[in-house]
């Protein structure tokens, strides 16, 4: 039998993360903190708002348009994460727009 896929379960709590052409760490507020997880990131922007992320811990490093993971303008993916990231950090390309981080478990 094979492990196939779970449904994504969301957590309690979503995070909302402002995009804007500055990268700051955000903390996360996370389900079980002693376990890798998934994060489902939606970028809610209908305008042409690409925005860029980086997980990490409260030192995670700026994201950047260059280095990093790009979330598409009204888009949404999983992520797996391990049990040290704590923070994310998100930078956009020229607008602000809103990304909402909602951990929680299968994919």
């Amino acid at each position: 039998m094979s492990a196939g896929n779970n449904a994504f379960t969301a957590g309690a709590t979503v995070n909302v993360v402002t995009a804007n052409g500055t990268s700051t760490p955000t903390a996360l507020t996370v389900i079980n903190p002693s376990r890798s997880r998934q994060i489902l990131v939606t970028n809610s922007g209908a305008t042409p708002l690409v925005a860029f992320i980086k997980f990490g811990t409260s030192t995670v490093s700026g994201a950047s348009a260059s280095a990093d993971t790009p979330i598409l303008p009204s888009s949404a993916q999983i992520f797996t994460v391990d049990a040290t990231t704590t923070h994310v950090s998100v930078v956009s390309t020229g607008t602000t727009g809103i990304l909402y981080f909602t951990t929680g478990d299968g994919s």
